[in-house]
């Protein structure tokens, strides 16, 4: 009696993982939902920071064991890096899946996409009295 309550279980579990792996690659996304991931990851780069090639490579290498949706898009902020020494970190962010080399306008543009560079900053705003 308890072998055929643990084969109907499994056979149950192995049903549900089936429909769950059905829904997930043959279904496809609804239009307006949003593709972009709702959890990122931000890696400022510094000029200050000669060794963040190192740096990312090791972050990358411990990434792996860290929760995955948080990873799944790494967005590498810089500002006036010499071309020289940010040569390496441009190299790594081409060939890792999910590292987005950017500036900081760039990485403003891609988190308020609806919103023009006015409104995102509250100083160039005009106040009305």
């Amino acid at each position: 009696m308890v072998d055929g309550l643990v084969i109907a279980g499994i056979v149950i579990l192995c049903v549900m993982a089936a429909a769950e792996l059905v829904y997930i690659f043959f279904i496809p996304a609804k239009e307006g939902e949003e593709t972009e991931p709702k959890v990122f990851t931000v890696l400022l780069y510094r000029q200050d920071d000669e060794n963040f090639a190192g740096y990312l490579r090791e972050f990358l290498s411990r990434a792996r064991w860290m929760d995955g949706e948080s990873l799944s898009r790494i967005y590498v902020v810089h500002e006036n890096i010499p071309e020289e020494q940010s040569e390496s970190v441009r190299r790594i962010c081409e060939r890792e899946q999910g590292l987005v080399y950017c500036r900081p306008a760039t990485f403003a543009e891609r988190l308020f996409p609806e919103k023009n560079s006015a409104e995102k900053d509250c100083n160039l705003t005009e106040k009305r009295v």
